[in-house]
């Protein structure tokens, strides 16, 4: 594009005088330019943040030994408070490298889909990223470090010492991060890379095609004999540039699966050599034949090369939605194992909270809770293990996330030094705070395992996504018979552990009675959860068949009590009969649903088009309104919705 600016004044008197500039050219670039641009910027910032990890590495190096040389002094001098200075600057420093990295990445985004098709899912995924770099980026704790700086030279041994541990906790806390945040983007860029290839062959096939026509008909026109030869000779040209590019592809997907080793969770991916080597063949003979001056048989090697290239782009795009598919499914149940494991450690939390606030803390049974607390504290190490690994695989899961299971290991460490000085109403305070951060991070995980749970459910009812892949997976449709079933069980199951409750009221010394209980209850609050879903999927084909399914939403607002009633340990005589009342009214439906079989004037319709315009702010509202529906509301009971709503923001709040 060719332009230039002008200008005029507006002299009336003297008459108006104008002035041109230069003439600029603007050149779109190509997709092989900026596919070239955007990998070359994302390796730099891919490096970066690699030199960043090494950076935030060495200063927690540095902090270990700065710790362990004010062990051994006195007092602090001078030296002693400009090196931990220095390291706070440091700490500063790489705030600001995220900053820019953040930036950078941002700007590689934009830049990346001006001039190509955008792909819902990565631009979902990269805006997730995206979120993540911002975290990292932040100026909370930049304003929190230039605080400290102010009071430096005002604290004493103890105070710096206390600081120096909050300093390298942070540390340690964004080296996780940029380690999850380099591995998430090893994975996005593994994606789009995949992506961009399909792209390319589905625009290869196309010109192929093209080609294959365009020799078809000078094969067929009536033509001087060099006239043909010439005209295959033009055609040979093209030919031999789509074996070129076909080449680029096959590079492209040979570094693919080198990058698909290099990952810390590979992907299912395969290069489909065996597809690359018949298309080559079949280009091969086309250039062959045209050299020949045979356009005909030409015509059908370049038909037959297109037709093998869409084959090869499909097995592509199904692999690689099998592998997004599959991935998700495993995130979810990860994240469901942690949740009930999460359940289990807040019960068995509470009652060893309860043993030390009424033990003497100079008794032999003292020891013994202090014994526990540290197996909790083991198996809160594990749950910190598994969500840090899934964290590497689901950008979903905030930054946040992993700094508070952090803070449940420091209270929980913080309560066993106090134990073992049998100084136990601090000891309990300490349980009582790692127990809250037990139950706020449950409640962020809620929502984040419903989100992951919606965007699944949209995916599979989108057009053409009608593959499953697992049995027993999202796709299969439970009968109310099945449902009714295992509310039955699971009633049943409450009644039993009534009548346990009851005799552990009279017999509190059983500890390990109490622990197996716990579990038994975090299982069956899961198990009401995954009846309570499979019922609003019930609910939802009512609805979408217009025969009311207003009743099955009263049932699944009192299979949500029960399940607060399991989470609280509140199970009573009315918990039974609500339990008996839900069943009652399944089989209710499941008669009905059975006469609805059987009934020859029932007819099936296809459901009409219907466009509703954008749906986006609608789904948006329907997540917030279900925030806190998930596996678990440790909230008091008497919450109603606004405020359960208000306290889960006030926690996603703290970052």
């Amino acid at each position: 594009i060719e332009y230039y600016f002008e200008v005029w004044d507006n002299d009336a008197v003297n008459g108006s005088k104008g002035t041109k500039s230069n003439m600029m050219y603007y050149k779109i670039p190509s997709l092989d330019e900026i596919q070239k641009t955007t990998d070359q910027n994302s390796d730099k910032v891919q490096n970066k943040i690699s030199n960043t990890i090494q950076q935030a590495f060495t200063l927690q190096n540095q902090m270990e030994q700065t710790r362990a040389d004010m062990f051994n002094k006195q007092e602090l001098n001078w030296a002693d408070k400009k090196k931990v200075k220095d390291m706070l600057q440091k700490q500063l420093d790489l705030q600001e490298k995220m900053k820019q990295i953040a930036n950078e990445n941002k700007e590689n985004n934009q830049k990346q889909w001006d001039f190509r098709k955008k792909d819902s899912s990565l631009v979902q995924k990269q805006q997730e990223l995206q979120k993540l770099f911002d975290e990292l980026a932040g100026d909370s704790l930049k304003k929190k470090f230039a605080e400290l700086q102010k009071l430096m030279d005002k604290m004493n041994k103890d105070q710096m010492q206390q600081q120096l541990d909050k300093l390298a906790q942070n540390d340690q806390d964004l080296k996780k991060e940029l380690e999850r945040t380099l591995d998430l983007f090893k994975q996005l860029q593994f994606e789009q890379k995949l992506s961009e290839n399909i792209q390319r062959l589905d625009s290869l096939a196309s010109k192929q095609q093209e080609l294959s026509k365009e020799t078809k008909d000078a094969s067929d026109s009536r033509q001087s004999k060099q006239a043909q030869q010439d005209k295959n000779s033009q055609l040979q040209k093209k030919q031999d540039a789509l074996n070129n590019e076909f080449k680029d592809v096959k590079t492209g997907l040979q570094d693919l699966e080198k990058k698909n080793s290099e990952l810390e969770s590979p992907t299912s991916f395969k290069n489909p050599s065996d597809q690359e080597q018949q298309i080559e063949q079949q280009q091969q003979n086309s250039s062959e034949q045209l050299s020949k001056n045979q356009g005909s048989k030409a015509s059908q090697s370049q038909k037959n090369a297109s037709q093998q290239m869409r084959q090869m782009s499909n097995r592509l795009q199904s692999m690689q939605q099998q592998s997004d598919e599959q991935q998700e499914e495993a995130n979810a149940g990860s994240l469901r194992r942690i949740l009930n494991n999460l359940v289990s450690l807040s019960f068995a939390q509470e009652d060893l909270m309860n043993q030390t606030s009424s033990e003497n803390a100079h008794s032999m049974q003292f020891a013994q809770i202090a014994k526990k607390q540290k197996q909790l504290q083991d198996k809160a190490a594990t749950i910190e293990d598994s969500l840090y690994e899934l964290s590497k695989k689901a950008p979903q899961i905030q930054s946040i996330v992993n700094k508070q299971i952090s803070d449940i290991n420091h209270n929980m460490a913080e309560a066993i030094k106090e134990m073992e000085q049998r100084q136990g109403f601090e000891a309990a305070g300490n349980q009582q705070y790692s127990m809250t951060s037990v139950n706020n991070l449950a409640l962020m995980l809620s929502e984040v395992l419903n989100s992951m749970q919606a965007q699944m459910k949209m995916k599979s009812n989108s057009p053409g996504s009608g593959s499953c892949n697992k049995p027993g997976g999202m796709g299969n449709k439970v009968s109310m018979s099945q449902i009714r079933k295992m509310q039955q069980e699971l009633s049943q199951q409450l009644s039993q552990m009534k009548s346990e409750m009851e005799k552990q009221g009279q017999k509190m010394g059983n500890k390990q009675g109490n622990e197996q209980m716990n579990e038994q209850l975090a299982k069956m609050a899961a198990e009401q959860e995954y009846i309570r879903e499979q019922m609003q999927g019930a609910e939802d084909e009512i609805d979408q068949q217009k025969k009311g399914g207003g009743e099955l939403g009263n049932l699944s607002k009192e299979m949500d009590k029960t399940k607060n009633d399991i989470l609280n340990r509140q199970i009573t005589e009315a918990t039974l009969q609500r339990q008996q009342d839900i069943i009652k009214h399944l089989l209710e439906y499941e008669k009905s649903e059975r006469t609805q079989g059987q009934d020859p004037n029932f007819e099936s319709h296809v459901a009409k088009k219907q466009f509703f315009g954008n749906q986006n702010p609608f789904f948006q509202y329907n997540r917030q309104k279900t925030t806190q529906s998930e596996l678990l509301k440790t909230m008091p009971p008497d919450l109603n919705k606004f405020y359960q709503d208000k306290v889960n923001d006030y926690f996603n709040s703290f970052q």
